[in-house]
Parts: structure tokens; C-alpha cells; sequence
């Protein structure tokens, strides 16, 4: 997806890790959600709350609207058109560099979208949904126009992500099954046998990913897989851009590791 406009190598990423001595923790930049733009920039997710911070962390920007309750997901890929999902909601918000609304929210309770637990926002300008009810992939436009509709028949799915990418493509993990891989209609390419709690990125057939105090990158290209050890075993997100790794520990602070 573009979801990998800063997704580095692992070769580089090991060397930030061997690094740790130069760790620094933000206080009172605190949450639960990391995310990385192309341009370096770092958005920090607390409840309703979306902060960008520069990459030294220095707060730029915030977002709050308690109304529409705690954010589910953010995707960053456009730093000009960032998409904020709120699940509880119903609500898809679109926000501007300056984290500013570009248009209206748009409510897909309304447009009977009842079930929706994961969204994406895609290179061509679409929005894919997932209908946890229906168990299916859907694809529509600013308007709520719909492009696809797909059932996903498959046994025991309960995905924990949907993401777009750069190659027009996208990735659902399903955490007790592995990876699923789809075209940009949304039709099943291949089913990628890597049980991860998390994918960090993906680029040019790479899964960078987190699971049990590791991260990883798996090219399913090729079938090679490779591991290394997180700065701290139970940090529970983890992003990274250039030469510098950024996570949230125990205690939810997010920490800086050049």
C-alpha cells in the first residue's frame, strides 16, 4: 500500500536496533496507535485523540472529535488526504495535512453499513471496507457508491487488518491463519502461511511484521523469512522511517530509538 511509503528494509531497521543506548522516551506523548507518513512525519493515536509530531517528535498538529467516539484505525499513505476510522461510529473522517476536515464525515450507518469493522483507503482515490457480518469486501467511493462487493468464505475469519497498497493491491491478516493477499477487485490471489500479530508494512512482495517481541520481514516471493528482537519485548507498536524506530512501551509512551 502506500502503507509502506516509509517502509525500510530490515537490514536497516537491525542496525537502529543495535542502537539502543541512544533511546529516547516523549513524556506526555502517550497512545496506543503508531503511524509514519512518507514525509517523516509521526501520528500518535490516544482514544479520540490523533497527534502528528515531527520526526523528533515535536507535536505539530492534533485532532479530537470526542463526538464520534475512539479511533479505530488511521491510514497516513496521502499526508494531504489522511483517512480516520471510527468504528464505533459508523464515521470515516478525511483530514488535511494541517488535521483539519476536508469534507463532511461520511456516515456508513447511514448508507447501511451496520457491521464494518475495517477500512482502507487505496492509491485510486476508493475506500474498501469489511463487513464482519456479511463477510464481505467491499470497494466504494467518496460517495458511498459501490465499485465491488466480494464474499470471503472462509473458515474461522476474524482479520485483525485490511490494508491498501501501493501495488494496487491489498492485505487482510488474519492473525490463527496468515496473510491473505488480494488483486485491486478484491478476488483472492494467495493465501500467505505467516501467523503474525500485526503487519508494520509491505512493499515489492515484503510483509514487514511484529510477533512475539520480534519484528520480521517475510518476502512470500521468495519464502525467506528473518527475525529480530524488539527494543522491548512487550512494546505493543512499532513504526520506522529512515534511520530512526519508533514504539510505545509498557506504558504507553512513545519512545524514539536513533
Amino acid at each position: 500500500m502506500k502503507k509502506v511509503a516509509g517502509f525500510l528494509v530490515l537490514l536497516s531497521l537491525f542496525l537502529v536496533l543495535s542502537a539502543q543506548e541512544n533511546a529516547t522516551v516523549l513524556e506526555g506523548m502517550t497512545g496506543t496507535q503508531l503511524y509514519a507518513d512518507p514525509n517523516g512525519n509521526i501520528y500518535l493515536v490516544n482514544g479520540s485523540k490523533l497527534s502528528k509530531l515531527d520526526e523528533n517528535g515535536k507535536l505539530l498538529r492534533s485532532f479530537d472529535d470526542s463526538f464520534l467516539g475512539d479511533i479505530t484505525s488511521v491510514d497516513v499513505d496521502n499526508p494531504l488526504k489522511i483517512m480516520v476510522f471510527y468504528r464505533e461510529s459508523g464515521k470515516i473522517v478525511f483530514l488535511d495535512d494541517r488535521l483539519s476536515p476536508v469534507m463532511a464525515a461520511l456516515d456508513l450507518f447511514s448508507h447501511g453499513y451496520t457491521s464494518v469493522t475495517l477500512a482502507a483507503y487505496s492509491t485510486d482515490n476508493l475506500i474498501w471496507l469489511y463487513d464482519a457480518a456479511a463477510h464481505e469486501l467491499i470497494c466504494m467511493d467518496f460517495y458511498c457508491k459501490e465499485k465491488s462487493r466480494n464474499k470471503l468464505n472462509f473458515s474461522d475469519f476474524e482479520p485483525s487488518q485490511l490494508l491498501a497498497c501501493q501495488e494496487k493491491s491489498l492485505l487482510m491478516n488474519n492473525p490463527d491463519d496468515g496473510i491473505y493477499l488480494f488483486d485491486a477487485f478484491g478476488t483472492l490471489v494467495q493465501r500467505i502461511p505467516l501467523q503474525v500479530e500485526w503487519i508494520v508494512g509491505y512493499a515489492k512482495g515484503r510483509i514487514a511484521y511484529r510477533v512475539q517481541g520480534s519484528i520480521g520481514e517475510y518476502d512470500h516471493l521468495v519464502f525467506e523469512d528473518s527475525r529480530r528482537p524488539l527494543p522491548i519485548a512487550d512494546c505493543f507498536d512499532v513504526k520506522w522511517h529512515a534511520a530512526k524506530l519508533y514504539y510505545l512501551d509498557r506504558n504507553h509512551r512513545l519512545t524514539i530509538v536513533e
